[in-house]
């Protein structure tokens, strides 16, 4: 038995074009992966609330969300890393102070205050539909938030996160987003190849019959920690130096031609 792991943006989908269904021909050749007893597996950035129905469209295996923060398979949670309450009301201060939105993600939920408009407006214009929860009290939630998604209000990701590290120091890890805008923080050990490995883990699966595939900075870590590494074409190139494989970009179908070559009938 192998186990894969997919990004979604950009890998399994096209959403920098506005697709956001998974295309035939890749749903065809994920379902014939999967009939020859193989697990696949969602690896994102993203919280459970941001997984559309699109996504769920395939009957995944399970997910790896939060970069690595959540992980769920056979429809249990098998794996969950929190920020912390201090860290996360540090990071919440000095956001407020630096003119920065941001919406808090736990395992199961995404809150976000009802005064942020900017960040709801900007995954809109992403084409992404959430379910945000708007009624809570912050602090009440604070020890249950295992990501944050941050939206300065210049759109200047680079200097906020700068900013912010200034203050808070080396107490957390982030990723920026330069097309959105916006950068996410966690934990400083989470990675999506820390939430891949719990999953190899759970079913004793050793790192050589594991594949990665995926097109962002955020997915390096994954794919330089799992057996097999594939690059869409489309990724950008410190993506494709960290794979052991390049296939043609998500426009062409790239993966369902990879999954074609490496797991032949």
């Amino acid at each position: 038995m192998k186990v894969l792991f997919f990004d979604i943006d950009g890998t399994l989908i096209d959403s920098a074009h506005f697709h956001f269904d998974i295309p035939e021909a890749v749903m065809k050749e994920l379902a014939r992966v999967q009939a020859q007893g193989h697990k696949l597996f969602i690896s994102s950035g993203r919280p459970a609330p941001l997984i559309t129905p699109e996504i769920k469209a395939f009957p995944f295996d399970g997910y790896v969300l939060n970069n690595g923060g959540c992980v769920f398979a056979d429809g249990k949670s098998i794996y969950e890393e929190r920020m912390g309450k201090e860290l996360v009301k540090d990071v919440c201060d000095c956001l407020l102070d630096i003119g920065c939105e941001y919406l808090l993600d736990t395992a199961d939920k995404a809150y976000m205050r009802r005064d942020f408009k900017d960040i709801e407006k900007n995954f809109e214009d992403a084409g992404v539909e959430a379910e945000f929860t708007r009624d809570y009290v912050e602090e009440d939630i604070m020890d249950l938030v295992v990501k944050m998604e941050c939206l300065p209000a210049d759109r200047d990701a680079s200097k906020a996160a700068e900013a912010l590290n200034e203050r808070i120091g080396d107490r957390y890890r982030s990723d920026v987003n330069g097309a959105l805008g916006s950068f996410e923080i966690y934990a400083p050990a989470l990675s999506k190849a820390t939430g891949c490995k719990k999953v190899l883990e759970y079913y004793g699966v050793p790192i050589e019959d594991s594949y990665a595939f995926g097109d962002g900075v955020n997915d390096i870590d994954m794919l330089q920690a799992m057996g097999t590494a594939v690059a869409m074409g489309n990724a950008v190139d410190e993506v494709k130096a960290a794979a052991d494989i390049v296939c043609p970009p998500i426009s062409e179908d790239g993966l369902a031609t990879a999954l074609r070559e490496l797991f032949p009938d």
